[in-house]
């Protein structure tokens, strides 16, 4: 306790005899002493209050001194106009040696335990002459731009420039936004870390008390709202009284230092003040452990927030000039708040290599953008800082890229912290089209065209099938696309592709649904003797893709039977028997025939009449039916139950192979083998004849495969039709 109480003593003393220092010529020498004394045991009393009540300041903690940053200063010359990077890995600064009269300006990057050696910074040195009047520096967030001031004698004073790290060199140096430049001597330029505020000064025009002592300067700051900087407006007034110079803005954008002169007698002093609300600023705190008798300007603050790094600049009056770096710690009450850094490499994902993207800071509640950086193209890094305790949305983009887009939140953070993130952007998309039957939802063969939009060209992409129906192809983002999807038969179907929007997944899946072209085809059904329409059910079987439909009869238009048949299909029309007709069935194919209409005309079961029996089949030079022939036998099974009054011969003939003797005989046995299907089916034996003719009637000339084919059948004739019984 006794020491940590004399260190208050020693502090008290100390602070007492400083302010002394600073009054002394307002002071009679005789005074002096008396004012010492009574000064020092007030501050006695003072510094007591404040140790027994274990108060602490950011101005009391031990007071330190700031110490000489030797490897940053000539030995025997001058350093000013310092400029330290958001992240303390780089900065800026001008020399003179004392026998010259023009600086030159140098860029310094740190290593692992030193500053690596300076270089020249040609961007700026070429533009200065022995008569340039120049001001301050000041880095953007990632230190990839410069800012600085000087006066171009073109008749607009002080300007503000900048100059771009491109290429491992400095850019030929710009004049920055005209909104910001004037004939008003604008210098000390500083960016916020967000790129959103820009600081610096301009003369004072207005005299002041201070005004034959020193160059009076006011800061001034610019917003920049839809990507242009606003008229600049002047820093409220507890920040612009006295004298100020050099703002510098830290890496939370809210923490302002600056240098100023209060008291015409003092020289310049550091101060800090933070934004507590938009526009509004706390009253500025003097910074005591970098203020001294010297002035202290070009304030700076390292990324950890623990030292400051200042420009110590001998007064006006004194005879030797001594500009230098020092360095002292920062106390944590007037060090800036905590943030982070989001930092990494943007790639291209196809070939792994550094890709030049946007990135948008955006505010998630809003989906207002805070901010916008863009990385190095050369090797695709990138860093910027965050506050801590606040959400954002960050999204990285390119033109006729992807975009990743992904949610933060800062924590409440202790010291500022790195947090580390690679994005891989593609350039092109994969879709999956499957390509559908919209009445079965059956995969389709089809061909796939790909068309560009704005263009109108088809492109020569070529999809990749997969299976039937299924194909795959790779998009080049940043366009329109329209997939066309089309076979015969069926009306050509387009997908509108838009991959011109924010794109953040590599794989699409997409389905096409292909409208069947379809025929009106009528069947007009009557009877086969009379031509008189009459009803009856019709089966419409789509031999092409398996499906069925049953029509009934119209009692409004008896006989007429509309419907629509896919193009292309191959049908069979089944007419049902009904009582007193016999069955009718053929087949059509709508790929070769032009046919919308079709007259039937069914048969009456009348005596002598005959009706060919289709599709009946035997194994080669055999009477075994195979189960091709079921489908048409069983017809002949339902007209039979339904007609129990009719006597029938059924007859097998064969074509001209073989002899006659053997044709007949195997003609006997396959009618033989008809009649056994039918009464083991439930007809009965006795109204069924079996009757073989070998090739003894054929149909057509055997001198073809065809005729032939024609001749090999199974037919029904009617033998008797019986009188209905008194039970029927």
């Amino acid at each position: 306790m006794i020491p940590i109480f004399f260190n208050f003593l020693t502090n008290g003393l100390f602070i007492c005899v400083r302010y002394a220092n600073k009054f002394k010529n307002q002071l009679k020498q005789t005074n002096i002493n008396q004012f010492v004394m009574k000064t020092f045991f007030i501050s006695i009393f003072l510094v007591g209050l404040l140790f027994f009540s274990n108060l602490t300041t950011a101005q009391t903690e031990g007071l330190p001194t700031s110490t000489l940053v030797s490897e940053l200063n000539l030995p025997a010359g001058l350093t000013n106009y310092l400029a330290l990077s958001f992240d303390t890995k780089k900065l800026a600064y001008a020399t003179r040696l004392p026998n010259s009269v023009q600086y030159s300006f140098y860029f310094r990057e740190r290593g692992a335990n030193s500053w690596n050696a300076e270089k020249d910074i040609p961007a700026i040195n070429s533009l200065l002459t022995p008569e340039t009047q120049i001001g301050g520096l000041g880095f953007n967030y990632n230190a990839s731009v410069l800012y600085f001031s000087l006066d171009a004698k073109d008749g607009n004073g002080m300007d503000i420039y900048f100059t771009e790290w491109i290429n491992n060199q400095w850019s030929d140096a710009q004049k920055f936004d005209a909104s910001i430049n004037s004939t008003e001597n604008e210098s000390d330029p500083c960016i916020s870390a967000d790129g959103n505020s820009f600081y610096f000064v301009r003369n004072n025009l207005e005299e002041n008390e201070f005004s034959e002592s020193f160059e009076c300067k006011i800061i001034f700051v610019s917003e920049k709202i839809n990507q242009k900087w606003t008229k600049p407006f002047r820093m409220p007034g507890q920040i612009n009284s006295g004298c100020v110079c050099s703002p510098r803005i830290s890496s939370d954008n809210q923490t302002l230092y600056f240098s100023a002169v209060v008291n015409k007698d003092f020289a310049f002093d550091v101060y800090q003040t933070q934004m507590v609300a938009k526009g509004i600023w706390s009253d500025p705190t003097r910074v005591e452990i970098i203020s001294n008798d010297d002035s202290n300007i070009y304030p700076n603050i390292t990324f950890d927030g623990k030292e400051i790094y200042c420009i110590n600049q001998s007064k006006k009056n004194t005879k030797k000039e001594t500009n230098q770096i020092y360095k002292a710690p920062l106390a944590k009450g007037l060090a800036p708040k905590k943030c982070a850094i989001l930092k990494g490499k943007i790639l291209n994902l196809e070939n792994e290599k550094p890709l030049q993207a946007s990135i948008n800071v955006i505010n998630p509640f809003t989906s207002k953008i805070i901010s916008t950086y863009t990385n190095d193209a050369k090797t695709g890094e990138y860093n910027f800082f965050l506050n801590s305790q606040t959400h954002y949305r960050i999204e990285y983009w390119q033109e006729g890229y992807s975009h990743d887009i992904s949610q933060i939140e800062i924590p409440t953070l202790d010291s500022n912290k790195i947090f580390e993130k690679t994005i891989k952007l593609y350039s092109n998309a994969s879709l999956v089209l499957n390509v559908f039957d919209q009445e079965n939802f059956q995969p389709l063969a089809a061909k796939v065209q790909v068309l560009e939009v704005e263009s109108g060209n088809i492109l020569n992409i070529e999809p990749k099938e997969i299976f039937a129906g299924r194909y795959k192809m790779l998009l080049p983002l940043g366009k329109n696309y329209k997939i066309l999807a089309s076979k015969l038969n069926y009306v050509t179907d387009t997908l509108l592709f838009d991959l011109k929007k924010v794109i953040q997944f590599d794989e699409f899946e997409k389905d096409v649904e292909l409208a069947i072209l379809k025929r009106d085809f009528v069947i007009n059904l009557k009877d086969g003797q009379t031509d008189a329409p009459i009803n009856s059910e019709i089966v419409v079987v789509n031999k092409t893709r398996k499906e069925t439909f049953y029509f009934k009869g119209n009692l409004d238009e008896p006989g007429k039977y509309k419907m629509q048949l896919r193009e292309g299909d191959e049908y069979e029309i089944n007419v049902l028997s009904r009582e007193g007709y016999a069955y009718y069935n053929t087949a059509i194919n709508l790929e070769k025939e032009p046919e919308k209409l079709m007259d039937i005309g069914l048969m009456p079961l009348n005596a002598d009449a005959n009706l060919k029996l289709n599709n009946i089949v035997f194994e080669t030079n055999s009477d075994q039916l195979t189960a091709f022939s079921f489908i048409e036998l069983d017809r002949l099974v339902e007209l039979l139950a339904k007609n129990p009054r009719l006597k029938v011969e059924v007859s097998a003939h064969t074509d001209n192979v073989g002899s006659d003797a053997y044709n007949t005989k195997l003609s006997e046995r396959r009618a033989q083998s008809v009649v056994n299907y039918l009464t083991e089916k439930g007809i009965k034996p006795e109204a069924l004849i079996a009757k073989g003719y070998g090739e003894s009637k054929p149909i057509a000339a055997n001198d073809t495969d065809e005729n032939k084919a024609l001749n090999r059948r199974v037919e029904m004739s009617i033998l008797e039709v019986t009188e209905k019984t008194s039970q029927e």
